[in-house]
């Protein structure tokens, strides 16, 4: 993980989120229902990153590195 510059910290929520996209790849029942759920998510998720306001209104938490 240091080598591609990445915290060893991330790995496990690297892996849990490979696990979560494989379950939702294997079964499109699944995938096709949560389609419009995923667009809204990263539309809302776009403009979070965008609008100052948006950031004000939910603001992010601060995660202690230590």
């Amino acid at each position: 993980m240091t080598r591609l510059g990445w915290s060893p910290g991330h790995a496990p929520l690297i892996g849990a989120l490979e696990l979560v996209f494989a379950g939702l790849y294997g079964d499109p029942l699944v995938s096709h229902t949560l389609f419009g759920v995923c667009l809204g998510a990263f539309a809302w998720s776009g403009l979070w990153l965008r609008d100052a306001r948006l950031r004000a209104l939910a603001p992010r938490r601060q995660w202690d590195a230590s």
